[in-house]
């Protein structure tokens, strides 16, 4: 740390020159350029907090060199930092406050006692400092407040990694405040990407940060994405006679994320109907949805725990306190099935349902947007139109219906797959086809609600309790819906 006045006076007389050349491979031109920009950042912090002790610390964007997108998928990248860098003059503070003056950027102070998530902070810069900051503290390193000034120009859009550089400037800042700089760049990068999965709640690989973290020329193999192996390589770009040419197409690459999503941010079970939405009303503090399981689940433990004393509820905390989170990572490039871990889920306790194997078995190798779209288009309606109780019933007459065979319940999940796979049908074709028919079912067996001229004869059957007919009768309804309207009547009779 030093006076920001003596900074400026060693920057002006060159003290740094041999430095700044070898981080931006600059000529004399590109030097004189840097040491300005330099110089105007110090001046901009005297003129914020005056005279005071500081140190300067940059991050720069990245260049992919090659793997395209590998690095979440268990992959190997080149990458490279490039002489585009985000600096900052930062000093201490006597408080858990982090505020960042930025060029060009409005960024509100953060205060370090909220350390969870912000909803209303998603994509903005606040997020990735809080976000640095949780993760660091829960990995038991010290946090603490600072005061930063800042200018990037690292291109926003252009695919060098701008909030990268944000987030690991973040760390490296906190790294060597509070730490002592003893932090990993390489857990620096994967602190810098928790924060932009979680709190800026933007879905991206590694590769971004731990370009940027690391540093130079780096080849990264990302088999497994808790210890990526970084290897720095002997490389010199400046040498080979050519050129990297950056274009600002002042792009957003935000309609891409969901095509590149991390496999985590990836749906692998879709909620039943109604139990999101329950979900999120119960966190958000909004008005309880009635009638959903999640709903009389909080009920009952909120209920249950009014009861309690103080003494009963400490039991209670630390029994929480206690539980072991197991996370276990697939590897689909050495054989790791998914789907056949799914189907096994809950084998020592209560079964799970058919409707949701075949959910999870119609969703689960589909792109987030993809899965959104099948499930509002198809899957959702669907439940709405049955009901979720009745869903394994109709699933049950409608195979019935297509195979000629009347299964057993607990075999209809693979009966269904054995279906798709001999039909040779798109997931589409047989969910819109699967949606037909439960119009056609729910009539069926729901005769009362929508009177024609032969709701009475549907009600006598339903009355007999005859339900080896309804895949029958569904055909005939269909028949009717392609405009074969008189066999219904008759054939019904």
């Amino acid at each position: 740390m030093k006076k920001i006045s003596v900074l400026k006076n060693e920057i002006l007389n060159g003290m740094h020159d041999e430095r700044l050349r070898e981080i931006y491979l600059c000529d004399d031109a590109g030097l004189t350029n840097q040491k300005q920009r330099y110089v105007q950042l110090l001046d901009r912090y005297e003129t914020l907090y005056g005279d005071e002790e500081a140190a300067i610390y940059s991050a720069p964007g990245r260049s992919e060199v090659s793997g395209n997108h590998t690095d979440h998928q268990f992959g190997k990248v080149l990458a490279a930092s490039i002489n585009l860098d985000a600096i900052a003059v930062v000093s201490k503070r006597d408080d858990d406050v982090i505020q960042v003056h930025s060029s060009g950027f409005e960024i509100a102070p953060v205060d370090l006692k909220v350390l969870a998530v912000q909803p209303n902070e998603a994509g903005r810069s606040e997020s990735l400092i809080r976000g640095v900051a949780a993760r660091l503290k829960a990995l038991n390193y010290q946090i603490g407040g600072f005061n930063a000034v800042m200018t990037s120009n690292v291109l926003s859009g252009s695919g060098l990694s701008s909030s990268a550089a944000f987030e690991v400037l973040m760390g490296t800042i906190l790294s060597y405040l509070y730490n002592e700089g003893a932090i990993d760049p390489v857990l620096i990068a994967q602190t810098a990407q928790y924060a932009e999965n979680n709190y800026f709640m933007k879905p991206c690989g590694l590769m971004d940060q731990c370009a940027c973290s690391v540093g130079g020329f780096i080849a990264i193999d990302f088999f497994d994405n808790q210890h990526p192996i970084v290897e720095k390589l002997d490389f010199d770009f400046s040498k080979t006679g050519y050129n990297l040419c950056i274009t600002d197409t002042r792009g957003d690459h935000a309609n891409l994320t969901d095509e590149y999503a991390d496999n985590e941010k990836k749906l692998k079970l879709k909620l039943i109907q109604g139990d999101d939405a329950a979900y999120d009303a119960l966190i958000e503090g909004k008005a309880p949805i009635e009638d959903t399981c999640v709903t009389a689940n909080y009920n009952y433990f909120y209920s249950e725990i009014k009861k309690m004393t103080p003494e009963e509820l400490e039991g209670v905390y630390n029994a929480i306190g206690k539980l072991d989170i197991v996370s276990i990572s697939l590897q689909p490039q050495n054989g790791d099935d998914p789907q056949l871990i799914f189907e096994s889920l809950n084998s020592t306790g209560l079964d799970l349902e058919t409707a949701d194997k075949i959910r999870n078995y119609v969703l689960m190798n589909m792109k987030h947007r993809e899965q959104e779209k099948f499930y509002k288009n198809y899957w959702e309606p669907l439940e709405q139109t049955v009901g979720h109780h009745d869903i394994n019933k109709f699933i049950r007459f409608y195979l019935a219906n297509k195979t000629r065979k009347l299964y057993d319940e607990k075999k209809l999940y693979f009966e269904f797959k054995y279906y798709r796979e001999d039909s040779k049908l798109s997931i589409e074709s047989i969910l819109q086809d699967m949606l037909e028919y439960a119009h056609y079912y729910n009539f069926i067996v729901n005769p009362q609600q929508r009177k024609t001229s032969y709701s009475d004869i549907l009600e006598r059957i339903d009355k007999l309790d005859v339900k080896t007919c309804i895949p029958l009768i569904m055909d005939l309804f269909k028949a009717k819906s392609r405009g074969v309207s008189r066999v219904l009547c008759k054939s019904i009779q």
